[in-house]
């Protein structure tokens, strides 16, 4: 039996569609394995940018003393934000952020002290530079904080800080209004009350808060551990809050000789672990184990601490997956009961990458010749078939 000219001819083409049709389905395997590769790289690069405005109630209330002795409110409060603003700097650098912070202060009215910047020593000068006097304007000190962070690329953050009652300038429904406005910007506000809840209006710090999606902390400027560390757990939490993911935060005390058991907490992707130790002075270690029991500390591998300023810092790179282990030792406090506050965050998190089809031979992976040699064997291969079938059934 023969095959006709048209048979062997339709033949071919049906061969050569399915060749083709094989070829375009590797392809688009080929290139959705590319497309997983370059986003899993994107979601794993870089620094986080984020920018952060500190603003400060100044009113004449802030002069009254806190429970660190021979210290204002205001001394308190302009300590831990420059030990905060130091904390940020150091984290700078490869896989860390770059944090744009700001300083406004308010109380009659409100200004701007110091821009958005990554300068360190223009930041805490402007801090130092503050001094109490006046009213209390909320309203003043939010939209001015506000207007600062409008409009700003990546994290977007704000701490408010207030001692007392707004007894000044715009109304509660204009200051919620300005929340809004940020809410609507991107930008998250973080509250603090600091001072006695009876002089504070807690409930309208709350609700800027909550529009925001923010948080609002007391801190009870009678009480050692907030007038020592409370301002400072709440700004380093809410810096790290945006930039990456907080594994464990607390606030506690620890005496002499001492072990404080701050609690185990999980890391579940692959990234570097970062945990910073804040106190008002004296010597206290951060202790870490790891999910092997395995104690983090000198000849660990990805280890690093930094203990030239407070608060001090450990970092592991490439941290275990597994559920870890923080403590704290009071080698030498400074009073009964020393306060301190612990956190520990991941971040330049890499994500798990989705391995491209490999082109074989050692080739490159992503180039396109794999594909081409493959569709002209395919062809070739569809043509010797037709052939080979026609010359048998002659």
């Amino acid at each position: 039996m023969r095959v006709s000219s048209r048979g062997a001819a339709g033949a071919l083409r049906r061969m050569l569609a399915l060749a083709l049709m094989t070829c375009i389905a590797l392809a688009s395997l080929r290139a959705s394995a590319w497309a997983s590769t370059s986003m899993e790289s994107e979601l794993s690069s870089g620094a986080t940018d984020a920018s952060m405005m500190l603003v400060f109630d100044v009113s004449g209330s802030m002069d009254d003393y806190s429970a660190m002795g021979g210290m204002t409110k205001l001394d308190s409060a302009k300590r831990q934000s420059v030990d905060f603003v130091n904390s940020v700097g150091r984290q700078d650098g490869p896989g860390g952020v770059s944090v744009r912070v700001g300083i406004a202060s308010f109380s009659s009215s409100a200004l701007v002290d110091c821009p958005l910047s990554t300068d360190a020593t223009a930041i805490t000068g402007s801090i130092q530079a503050l001094q109490a006097s006046g009213n209390t304007n909320i309203y003043e000190g939010l939209r001015t904080g506000v207007n600062e962070l409008m409009g700003q690329s990546g994290a977007k953050l704000m701490v408010f800080l207030s001692d007392g009652l707004s007894n000044t300038g715009g109304s509660e429904e204009d200051i919620l209004a300005v929340a809004r406005e940020a809410q609507a910007d991107g930008i998250k506000i973080y509250t603090i009350g600091f001072g006695a809840s009876g002089d504070l209006d807690e409930a309208l710090l709350r609700e800027i808060a909550s529009i925001t999606g923010g948080s609002y902390s007391h801190e009870d400027s009678s009480d050692i551990s907030s007038a020592a560390v409370g301002l400072f757990a709440t700004m380093m939490g809410a810096q790290l809050e945006s930039t990456s993911q907080v594994l464990i935060e607390s606030t506690s005390t620890v005496q002499q000789g001492g072990t404080v058991d701050v609690g185990t907490f999980e890391v579940e992707q692959n990234g570097t672990m970062t945990a910073y130790l804040y106190w008002p002075g004296s010597v206290l270690d951060l202790r870490l184990t790891d999910p092997d029991g395995v104690s983090v500390g000198e000849g660990y591998g990805g280890y690093a601490i930094d203990t030239t300023t407070i608060p001090t810092s450990v970092t592991v790179t490439n941290a275990k997956k597994g559920t870890w282990h923080m403590s704290v030792f009071g080698r030498e406090v400074s009073m009964a009961a020393e306060p301190f506050y612990a956190v520990a965050a991941l971040s330049d998190i890499q994500q798990e990458v989705i391995a491209p089809i490999a082109s074989g031979g050692g080739g490159a992976a992503n180039d396109g010749s794999g594909i081409m040699f493959l569709f002209f064997a395919v062809a070739a291969a569809s043509l010797v078939g037709v052939y080979a079938l026609s010359v048998r059934r002659k």
